[in-house]
């Protein structure tokens, strides 16, 4: 009996081989082997999706199939999400454009790392100085960067944002390195765990065509090991017991033998998706069913059950050979048939859920593009907001937050809006008063500047005057010396000791007409410092008086504020666009107010600038003339002195040689550059003409 069934079998899995042979030509339109640790692998595309589809001809072991699963979900994921690069191997411009694109990057709270540095990042952290940076990393990173920002600006707040940014990703390499590993790590899980129903059937698809593969590969390589058996052995089945099939035939023989008796007794093959198949097609087959058994049930009433009939052909002959029934060969080809027919089903369902996930596409894609503008929008106003006023960017903040209430009074509405303009126009009156008060300062600060530096001048130049009156001091204290010396050289000319001490006499009356005129210009510096003491000191006063309105201003402008936020609650969405237009509208006012205050400051630093520059001017000038004045009056002192000198040597006239000389060589040369005058020592010739015994030690050269 086994023998004859081994044969129609063998007959059957040529059939079947065949049968699937020609239906995987049909999918094999793009064939592509790879050898892979001594596996052969096959790449399939289906005509119908075009999805690659890759299976193994040789039948795996389970803990290989776990394995080649876990490849194979990577391999979709990878084909269908693009997964990063490792972070082994990952660049800095790759993990940053990763990290970009995350979510969870933005949305973490500082400090999940473990990091110690989070703490000292968040203090020294100044957003204010990262305005321009940010500007320009939207603009370079649009598709990434700015994508994301637009994604989340309802979700996180701006500051939060950057801060997270700078944290994770404009860092260090290093700390770029691990930030990129830990959520490299969230990604790949979260791919794994949410796979895409094109994956699913995908998979679907490639445990069929691997099952069929796999199964008409091992019967036909089984069937040609039979075949070379004895063919005239013979085995009887006398209980036709499916369990006493010789275990010759193979794990994958027994495995198809039961598929195909579970198929015949109608149950659902293993990989037959119910996607496929309609509540009406269910209906049938239990109808189908129900007939059978019915059909059954009568042969049974009259007698005409094929088991009895059996049982009286096995006791005529028990030995008789079991021969291989057609209708039974007929069934399994319909089931195969019916295999087919679930591989068709299959595709369409496949194509179906293409279909599906096509049309979600194109409906997603406008919203996500008209979600991408408005926030855009929402952001630039932001960015604006925030960098003009933080009050007025929380308060967009809230106002973006309001709920819809259509049922309340339009009267209300217009009260409401009538306030929150007239609430605007106080706001902006505020500003102006403390855009006034802040140039005060501004210009009261510039005064201030101006007059220490006039003062240090001031200070400079009675210094340099102070060192000019005793420079002249020890002039007029070596003309001194030199009268003296005059005197007690020569007492017989008494006419010219008359004119040395008169010239003595008006050379100490000019210097005191000098010191006199030092005097004055001294107590006009002193007056002048006491002026400009005074003026700081109420230029200070001022101040303080400024800086106290100011403050009484900003406590006025935060209540105002603070009404703002109280009024805010009873805004409507149509309140709310009209406040937004109405807060752009004074964005822009206060943008050019802004500018025509920063215009204005720099005109009046340059005119202030000017100003102090023609001051000090005229005050150099004076102070040039009054040096002036003193040194051509020390000239004038100096010319006549050496007018007397000149008149005393001619008095001397030349010594003889047996005389007494009372003359006195007195050097004037001419005033150095520093107006200062040279003395030599004075040359008096002794009486004896040589010296001698009569000297008196005096150093004079006489012996009086």
């Amino acid at each position: 009996m086994w023998g004859t069934l081994k044969k129609d079998f063998g007959e059957f899995v040529s059939t079947v081989a065949n049968d699937a042979t020609d239906v995987l030509q049909q999918l094999d339109q793009g064939l592509d082997g790879s050898d892979v640790e001594g596996r052969e692998s096959t790449m399939l595309i289906d005509p119908d999706t075009g999805i690659p589809i890759e299976y193994d001809n040789n039948e795996p072991t389970e803990e290989e199939s776990s394995l080649s699963n876990v490849q194979n979900n990577k391999t979709d994921m990878i084909s269908t999400n693009s997964i990063p690069p490792n972070p082994q191997v990952a660049t800095v411009d790759e993990m940053k454009a990763f990290l970009m694109t995350q979510d969870a990057v933005f949305l973490d709270v500082i400090g999940t790392e473990d990091d110690p540095d989070a703490t000292a990042f968040l203090e020294t952290f100044d957003l204010g100085t990262k305005t321009e940076e940010i500007t320009n990393l939207l603009e370079t990173h649009k598709d990434t960067l700015e994508e994301t920002f637009s994604r989340l600006i309802d979700e996180v707040e701006y500051a939060e944002f950057w801060q997270r940014f700078f944290y994770r990703i404009a860092s260090d390499e290093e700390k770029l390195k691990i930030t990129y590993a830990h959520y490299y790590d969230e990604y790949v899980q979260s791919m794994a765990n949410n796979k895409n129903p094109t994956l699913a059937a995908k998979a679907a698809l490639s445990n069929v065509t691997s099952f069929l593969g796999g199964v008409v590969h091992r019967l036909v390589d089984e069937n040609n090991v039979d075949d070379s058996a004895d063919e005239d052995e013979e085995i009887v089945d006398n209980n036709n017991d499916d369990d006493n099939v010789p275990s010759r035939f193979g794990s994958s023989t027994s495995a198809a033998v039961k598929f195909l008796t579970g198929s015949v007794s109608g149950v659902r093959p293993p990989f037959v998706l119910n996607t496929a198949i309609s509540d009406d097609d269910k209906e049938e087959s239990q109808d189908r069913g129900d007939d059978d058994d019915e059909e059954e049930e009568e042969e049974e009433e009259l007698g005409w059950d094929d088991d009895e009939e059996e049982e009286d052909d096995e006791e005529e002959d028990r030995n008789e050979t079991v021969e291989f029934k057609d209708a039974e060969k007929e069934k399994l080809q319909e089931e195969l048939a019916q295999a087919h027919e679930e591989r068709d089903m299959l595709h369409k369902t496949v194509t179906m859920q293409s279909e599906e996930i096509k049309k979600l596409r194109e409906a997603i894609q406008p919203e996500i593009v008209a979600g991408s503008n408005e926030s855009s929008q929402v952001k630039i106003l932001q960015m604006q907001l925030f960098e003009k006023d933080a009050e007025l960017a929380a308060l967009r903040a809230q106002l973006d937050d309001l709920k819809n209430d259509k049922d309340e009074d339009e009267n209300f509405e217009a009260e409401a809006a009538t306030n929150a303009t007239a609430a605007a126009r106080e706001v902006d009156r505020l500003k102006e008063i403390v855009a006034k008060k802040d140039e005060e300062i501004q210009a009261l600060k510039t005064t201030q500047e101006s007059i220490q530096e006039q003062n240090a001048k001031a200070a400079a130049a009675t210094a340099e005057m102070a060192q000019e009156l005793d420079r002249m001091k020890e002039e007029v204290a070596a003309k001194d010396r030199e009268i003296a010396l005059l005197q007690s050289s020569d007492k017989t000319e008494l006419s010219f000791e008359a004119e040395a001490s008169s010239a003595a006499a008006k050379a100490t009356r000019e210097l005191d007409q000098l010191k006199e005129v030092l005097a004055k210009k001294n107590n006009q510096l002193l007056e002048a410092e006491e002026l400009r003491v005074a003026e700081v000191a109420d230029l200070r006063s001022r101040l303080e008086n400024l800086q106290t309105e100011k403050e009484q201003v900003q406590m006025s402008f935060q209540s105002q504020i603070d009404d703002l936020k109280r009024a805010q609650d009873v805004f409507s969405s149509e309140a709310k666009s009209d406040m937004e237009n109405l807060l752009i509208q004074k964005d822009g006012e206060i943008g050019r107010l802004q500018q025509s205050l920063e215009e204005a400051r720099s005109a009046l630093q340059e005119r202030a600038t000017v100003e102090n520059i023609e001051t000090i001017r005229r005050e150099l000038v004076q102070s040039q003339s009054t040096i002036d004045v003193l040194r051509d009056q020390l000239e004038h002192t100096t010319t006549i002195l050496k007018e007397r000198e000149a008149e005393v040597q001619a008095l001397k006239g030349p010594p003889s040689p047996g005389s007494t000389s009372t003359g006195v060589k007195v050097s004037t040369d001419a005033p150095s550059q520093d107006n200062s005058l040279a003395v030599s020592e004075p040359s008096v010739p002794r009486k004896n003409g040589g010296g001698g015994d009569g000297e008196d030690d005096d150093g004079w050269g006489d012996d009086w």
